[in-house]
C-alpha cells in the first residue's frame, strides 16, 4: 500500500453524490477532493456482489448449524452429543458473524487483493470449519491434529482452513477501518 501525503485543503466526496459521505457506499468510488489540480486519490469500496456472496454463504452456514442441533436434541452426555452441540452452536456463530461482517464490508476502505481477500477468508472461514465441525460430529471424534483416519484428517484440514480464515479475516477487517477511519479523520483535521 502506497503512502500519499494529502493536501491540506483537501476533503472526503463520494463521486455518486457529490457530497461527503459519513462512509463509503457499496459500489461507489471515494476520492478525496484538493485545491491543488494535480492531486487525486481513489479508493474503492467494497462491491454490493462481494457483500450478498457474503450474506448467502453466512446463510448456508447459519443452515448447517441449525441442523446440527437435530443430533444434539437428545443432550445426551456421551462425546458425539457434545461434538453436535459444539456443531451447532459455533455453526450458528459462524454464520451470524459472516452476515454481521457483510453489513460492515461497504464501511472498510480496503485495496482490490484486500477486498478479494477478505472475501475468500471469510468464505474459507465458514466452509472450513463446517466442514470440521460436522465431521467431528459425525465421527463423534475430535480432531485436533493430524491423523491417519483420512476423515479426521479432512475434518483436521477443515479446522485448521477455517482458523486461519478467520485470522485473516480479523486483520483484513481492521485494515479497512483503519483506512476508513484515517480517510474520514484526516481531512477534517487538516481542516
Amino acid at each position: 500500500m502506497e503512502q500519499m501525503t494529502i493536501p491540506r485543503r483537501s476533503r472526503l466526496v463520494n463521486a455518486v453524490h457529490g457530497r461527503p459521505p459519513l462512509l463509503p457506499l457499496a459500489g461507489s468510488t471515494v476520492y478525496i477532493e484538493s485545491s491543488d489540480p494535480s492531486f487525486h486519490l481513489e479508493r474503492g469500496a467494497m462491491a454490493n456482489s462481494d457483500r450478498m456472496r457474503i450474506v448467502f454463504h453466512g446463510a448456508v452456514v447459519l443452515l448447517v448449524g441449525l441442523l446440527c442441533g437435530l443430533p444434539a436434541v437428545n443432550e445426551s452426555a456421551n462425546e458425539a452429543g457434545r461434538l453436535w452441540h459444539t456443531a451447532h452452536e459455533g455453526l450458528i456463530m459462524i454464520g451470524v458473524l459472516m452476515l454481521t461482517l457483510s453489513s460492515v464490508l461497504p464501511a472498510l476502505v480496503l485495496e482490490r487483493r484486500e477486498s478479494a481477500g477478505l472475501v475468500w477468508s471469510l468464505l474459507g472461514m465458514g466452509y472450513g470449519l463446517m466442514t470440521g465441525l460436522v465431521l467431528q460430529g459425525i465421527t463423534g471424534t475430535r480432531a485436533f491434529g493430524p491423523t491417519s483416519s483420512p476423515v479426521l484428517m479432512i475434518a483436521f484440514i477443515g479446522n485448521a482452513t477455517g482458523m486461519l480464515g478467520s485470522v485473516l479475516t480479523a486483520a483484513l477487517t481492521i485494515m479497512g477501518a483503519r483506512a476508513a477511519r484515517r480517510a474520514i479523520v484526516a481531512p477534517a483535521r487538516a481542516a
